[in-house]
């Protein structure tokens, strides 16, 4: 899970934040849940991820929003006991494309399921939680909720498979602060959901890989451009 607070250490360009490394948007078709089990996955942080080698963790992320709100749940760092807010999602698996992953992992989550699931971006986050490092990359997709009801809750309770991460919706103006009580994670992601422009997905289909979808944008310090 991307995390890492004010006080985490967060690296990009000149130690600055996050890389924004992709950004696109458009439809991309829902994963159909008759497809082969996979191994359930902790969307959790654990020592175990990197108490032998260090790798870089794919997750993706679903970034519903209910008007200026946004579906979120919140972490603790129980080494420091830091809070963090951040959308659910969780990691991507082998032979899992970053879509099935998101739909996959907001039915494991909040026994929910997504519509007009569109990418927004891909963010890299590179910090320490609980003590060790951690290096992922975050495939940012925009969607909705197909059960209304979760848009009449405030507080949605708890995560299915993490008992102690409460679920609500939480104002984007909140994190606009220069040092907001509690951040949102990862870093750029408020940027993120704050650009207008919609750039449609190369293919916009769930077989799309990264390679396919980046291979269109050139990447710079200040940003993405497509490729003319």
């Amino acid at each position: 899970m991307a995390r890492g607070p004010a006080r985490f250490r967060v690296s990009g360009p000149g130690r600055s934040g996050a890389r924004v490394l992709g950004c696109s948007g458009g439809h991309v078709p829902s994963a159909t849940p008759a497809q082969t089990p996979r191994r359930r996955h902790d969307r959790r942080i654990t020592s175990g991820d990197v108490a032998k080698t260090p790798r870089i963790r794919p997750i993706a992320l679903a970034a519903v929003r209910r008007g200026d709100d946004l579906l979120v749940y919140e972490g603790k760092d129980r080494a420091t006991g830091d809070r963090i807010f951040r959308p659910l999602g969780g990691g991507i698996e082998f032979g899992e494309t970053a879509a099935e992953a998101v739909h996959r992992e907001l039915r494991e989550e909040l026994g929910a399921e997504l519509t007009n699931v569109g990418l927004l971006g891909v963010l890299e986050n590179i910090f320490v939680w609980e003590g060790r490092p951690h290096h992922e990359i975050a495939f940012i997709f925009g969607a909705d909720l197909v059960d209304r009801s979760f848009y009449e809750r405030d507080e949605l309770g708890t995560v299915l498979d993490a008992d102690d991460d409460e679920v609500s919706w939480q104002p984007l103006s909140q994190f606009s602060q220069p040092s907001p009580p509690v951040p949102l994670l990862p870093p750029g992601l408020l940027g993120l959901l704050g650009r207008r422009e919609s750039r449609p997905v190369p293919g916009a289909g769930v077989q799309d890989s990264l390679p396919d979808v980046l291979a269109s944008w050139r990447i710079d310090v200040q940003g993405l451009r497509p490729e003319a």
